[in-house]
């Protein structure tokens, strides 16, 4: 039997080049593929980068016009390069707007207004500075790519809480009784009331009819043959021998305050408010105090020095004098000022309390033009003005709300009294402005903002000892200083009102613990800046070196000053990426 042989094997050269070239030429696309696309990915992080760069930018600088913004995205988004050439962002490419958190949606705003959102698109293409080259996509038929990407930042609403000193000390500046006042500044004040030029005359009572300065002067004016006798003398201020030593009393003080004072030719105060009038009791109460209380000098700076120590709610012989807005006696002399291009009228131009109230109308209408494009109320700046003076007498004098007007006109009703309990004013900026699931009228999505207003000097607290120093031993707070390593107590551990302070000092610390920002604005010649510094630092507000905005020691400069530090504060809003 035959045995088969098997075929020989045919040798195929070759074939394992061709498949070799093959794969080759597939692995070099599959390269030149991976090549392209991760570096299209990282011009696309790149345009991200800047357009991130620029929406940020963009929205922290809308305190200015809308091209003012468009020029800051433009510069911020072309410091950075993208595919190795530099950012060329087209105006058109910002956009203005408004985010809603709930729908995450940005919807734009016609021309001209700016909203509370910015929308940035960074692009290559062929009005931005040219595509994407790729490097092995033209083998493919393809080569360069448009990109581009977009960035929204959004500007977080605000809950303002201006927390204003109304203390006695911040009518100083204005009041003759003190050595530091300013006499352009109580010049002003005379104007307001129509007193002429500062001080005026003065003399003691009775002194134009010879009588000397005497602790006893109405017994020498109305004591038998004194000047008030003779037929000379009008019958309403002639003593005879027959009227009771209460109406010789009566007759003098008449005559001091309706002839040697307020006659319209020959007074000392022909001015006087209000209008002297013997015959009515409350008007003659209030004189006849005013004259026994500055009987060896009387005149318009002794009247003066009486209104600015009696403040808005110190009453003279039960009522209270014109400086204040509650008298009844008379009106308060109001006054129209200017503000912005806008008229207010205002009561006497005591001061500091004077260059906060213009400083406040202004920073109000700041945060009124930043807000004026939003339409949605709860995407705006909400604003309340809580006031404080000595404890207990704290005040909500407007809760907060986006009615801008209503603001500035709270502000012109602003005057000075009492101690300064800065603890109480805080305390209830902290409840009123807290999210309403808390207990107070703010919202949950809305940045905390406290602005205080003082001259930094508490004297008054409402919390007990105790507590303080409890809450101190439980919550360190140290300043760091940046450049020695130095580190500073942030509570007052020694010196005059050490607890107010420290009372103050407490709420603060509270409000940061809730990732609140609390601006110290300090005012007049007295400020305590060392007190400033510790809550600018507890409340994350304070620059560099620790401190707080400086104000000036210079009244005819408060307001430029204030004004100033309140921009800084209101167009430096809290921002968010949020697409």
């Amino acid at each position: 039997m035959k045995r088969s042989r098997s075929k020989p094997n045919i040798r195929r050269r070759g074939v394992m080049a061709v498949l070799a070239a093959i794969m080759l030429v597939m692995l070099l696309g599959f390269i030149a593929f991976a090549v392209d696309i991760g570096y299209i990915g990282v011009v696309r992080t790149q345009l991200q980068t800047a357009a991130d760069a620029a929406a940020l930018a963009a929205a922290g600088s809308s305190g200015g016009s809308q091209a003012e913004m468009v020029q800051t995205a433009q510069q911020f988004a072309e410091a950075n390069k993208v595919a190795g050439r530099d950012v060329q962002l087209n105006a058109g490419d910002v956009e203005f707007g408004s985010w809603d958190a709930g729908a995450k949606e940005f919807t734009p705003l016609s021309s001209g207004q700016v909203g509370t959102a910015v929308r940035v698109t960074v692009r290559t293409g062929a009005g931005s500075g040219g595509e994407t080259t790729l490097f092995f996509g033209r083998i493919f038929g393809m080569a360069s790519l448009a990109q581009e990407a977009s960035a929204v930042a959004a500007v977080n609403p605000r809950d303002i809480a201006f927390v204003v000193d109304l203390s006695g000390s911040m009518n100083d500046d204005t009041d003759p009784r003190y050595s530091t006042s300013s006499p352009a500044m109580i010049q002003n004040v005379y104007d307001d009331f129509g007193f002429g030029t500062y001080p005026g005359n003065s003399q003691y009572a009775g002194q134009s009819l010879g009588i000397r300065n005497s602790s006893s002067w109405v017994y020498y004016l109305t004591k038998r043959g004194g000047p008030l006798r003779g037929s000379s003398i009008p019958a309403r201020y002639r003593v005879t021998s027959s009227d009771s030593s209460s109406v010789r009393t009566r007759k003098a003080y008449a005559w001091v305050m309706e002839v040697q004072l307020g006659d319209p030719d020959t007074g000392l105060m022909p001015n006087m408010i209000p209008v002297p009038n013997a015959d009515n009791s409350a008007n003659y109460n209030y004189w006849k105090s005013f004259i026994y209380s500055y009987r060896r000098k009387l005149g318009y700076k002794s009247y003066m020095k009486l209104m600015m120590s009696k403040a808005r709610d110190g009453k003279l012989a039960g009522s209270y004098t014109p400086l204040s807005l509650k008298s009844s006696l008379c009106p308060c002399p109001m006054h129209t000022e200017t503000v912005g291009g806008e008229s207010f009228s205002f009561p006497p131009s005591e001061m500091p309390t004077h260059a906060a109230r213009r400083a406040m109308i202004a920073a109000l209408q700041v945060i009124r033009d930043r807000n004026q494009t939003i339409s949605n109320v709860n995407q705006k700046d909400w604003v309340s003005i809580i006031a404080f003076d000595s404890i207990s007498k704290e005040t909500i004098m407007l809760p907060l709300t986006d009615n801008y007007s209503s603001a500035m006109q709270i502000c012109t009703q602003l005057q000075a009294a009492g101690m300064t309990g800065t603890e109480a004013g805080m305390g209830l900026a902290y409840d009123h402005i807290k999210p309403e699931n808390e207990g107070g009228m703010g919202r949950n999505n809305a940045n905390k903002i406290i602005v205080l207003l003082t001259d930094g000097m508490p004297n008054q607290k409402q919390s007990s000892t105790t507590t303080i120093n409890n809450y101190i031993s439980d919550n360190d707070s140290v300043w760091t200083d940046p450049d020695t390593g130095e580190e500073v107590n942030n509570w007052v551990t020694s010196g005059s009102y050490k607890n107010a302070k420290n009372a103050a000092l407490m709420q603060t610390s509270m409000m940061r613990g809730d990732n609140w920002y609390a601006f110290a604005a300090g005012i007049g010649r007295g400020c305590d800046y060392d007190f400033m510094d510790r809550v600018a630092r507890m409340g994350a507000t304070a620059n560099n070196d620790g401190e707080s905005p400086r104000g000036s020691d210079d009244p005819t400069v408060y307001e430029a000053v204030l004004r100033q530090i309140f921009e800084d504060i209101i167009t430096n809003p809290k921002l968010r990426l949020v697409q």
